[in-house]
């Protein structure tokens, strides 16, 4: 809801020294740095250098919700010490002439990464040349490019190697990572890339702005090639090995966020059915199941989806079909109610790929199935704010982390892949990434109610319950926000 505002002096932006907050945020960072190196140190003992391509045990741990709390503080305040140092004008030639997701393209579609886990001991230029298919000349250039960043290692002069980084870029490594990565460093950057042309377009009127058919992502596609799809999902249906990608690496997204701590921070134990609307394959289903044998799992989406599912199930793990622990049940969310009856629906990053209307859509049709005593779950990302007010008041009422003084209150550069999601979601899906505050208002219109709020770093956890089962202390939190 809009509010006209009046300045307020004791609210206006914070007059402080300079060499103090240089000396805060380093102290910030070294207390965050240590408290990272805790973490790996718990798992692995020693946190791994940039020249190994020996993964580490905390890189496909589930429960990292202690080192993304950390990270978010050392990315946030490494960022913001660098904006105070450095010359403004450098810093947006920083943030406007970087192509690192242009080389780290390259890579990937060269399958660079492949070729050189062959060769850990470094291959020459001239025979990566070779074996990639790429001018020597180039390709040199776009290694050194890539090796400036720590992505590829330069063992010897032009003898390149994988390094920590670049090893996750090879087809064997994380599953999905690849995929999200060549997702981002095309469509994402083919999307963004016509945003400014989008918004500052005459025809678009303040509603068209946010439909699937009225976006960056759209003019794009129209530019590069003879289409005819007016969404993202049209698109991905004209190209399968692209649909094939995106599905990859919405797999991998989770394991990026650290959303598998849902699993250790949520009380599953008190429940016994949840129904994942929108589950995809079943990438939180499944490990949900390994974790707690008393939870009968229901995956609900589109029958070609459900078929991959129960190929992944039946190969990955058999004995929850063949014991009756998982549904496969097809439904389409925008028309259609979930599964009667069940103690949990989980929705996780569904309500962030739609406008409003559809949104809303969704959720009535989840509210449809709710019982009495049901509990909707949606983990996404949750636009935190940059009034410290309101950052404070949404840490009494619900638990969110406010970052300490003198970062920004939502944790600046620390929410990074926040923010970026927020934009490739306007560019791709006339979509976005929502507030607390849109959120709540959203579940009222669906006759719900937020309930609880987990911090889980980098998304958030709500979890809402029907209108007419809600509490008075609830009630007035809810007011509280609003």
């Amino acid at each position: 809801m809009d509010r006209d505002h009046t300045i307020d002096p004791q609210h206006s932006p914070r007059a402080t020294s300079g060499s103090a907050d240089v000396a805060a945020l380093i102290a910030l960072i070294e207390t965050a740095a240590r408290a990272a190196v805790s973490e790996y140190q718990l798992r692995g003992g020693d946190v791994p250098s940039l020249v190994s391509v020996t993964p580490h045990p905390l890189d496909s741990e589930g429960n990292v919700i202690n080192l993304k709390r950390a990270l978010r503080l050392l990315e946030g305040a490494c960022d913001q010490l660098c904006a105070m140092l450095v010359p403004p004008a450098q810093t947006i030639m920083n943030r406007t002439n970087g192509y690192d997701a242009a080389v780290v393209r390259v890579a990937i579609d060269a399958r660079i990464a492949d070729v050189l886990a062959e060769h850990p001991q470094g291959l020459h230029i001239g025979e990566l040349s070779r074996a990639v298919g790429i001018e020597k000349g180039k390709l040199a250039r776009v290694m050194r490019a890539l090796a400036t960043r720590h992505c590829f290692h330069e063992v010897d002069t032009d003898v390149y190697a994988n390094s920590r980084i670049s090893a996750a870029l090879r087809s064997s490594t994380y599953s999905g990572i690849l995929e999200s990565a060549s997702l981002a460093s095309f469509e994402l950057q083919g999307a963004t890339s016509m945003l400014s042309e989008d918004l500052q377009h005459t025809d678009h009127g303040a509603s068209s702005l946010y439909r699937p058919a009225k976006t960056p992502f759209a003019q794009w596609v129209r530019l590069r090639e003879d289409s005819h799809a007016e969404t993202f999902f049209d698109w991905l249906d004209e190209n399968p090995d692209r649909r094939e990608n995106f599905g990859r690496a919405m797999a991998a997204v989770g394991g990026v966020l650290g959303c598998q701590s849902v699993l250790y921070e949520y009380p599953w134990q008190r429940y016994t059915s949840v129904c994942d609307v929108g589950s995809g394959v079943g990438t939180f289903a499944m490990p949900l199941a390994r974790m707690f044998p008393h939870i009968k799992v229901t995956l609900q989406d589109l029958p070609g989806v459900l078929e991959q599912a129960k190929e992944d199930w039946g190969a990955n793990f058999p004995e929850a079909v063949v014991r009756d622990r998982v549904d496969f049940t097809s439904v389409d969310f925008l028309r259609e109610v979930p599964t009667l009856g069940q103690d949990i629906y989980y929705l996780r990053f569904i309500i962030h790929d739609w406008p409003d209307t559809e949104a809303q859509t969704i959720l009535r049709n989840v509210r449809s199935a709710m019982g009495p005593g049901a509990r909707l779950l949606i983990q996404d990302f949750v636009i935190q704010p940059l009034d410290r007010k309101q950052g404070q008041r949404e840490a009494a009422l619900f638990g969110m982390e406010c970052a300490p003084e003198p970062l920004l209150p939502n944790s600046g550069n620390g929410m990074a892949r926040m923010h970026n999601q927020d934009m490739a979601m306007l560019a791709v899906f006339g979509s976005r990434e929502r507030t607390l505050r849109e959120l709540v208002e959203l579940g009222t219109k669906a006759e719900l109610r937020l309930e609880k709020v987990w911090d889980l770093a980098e998304t958030c956890l709500l979890e809402f319950v029907r209108a007419d089962s809600w509490d008075g202390a609830c009630r007035d939190a809810r007011k509280a926000l609003l």
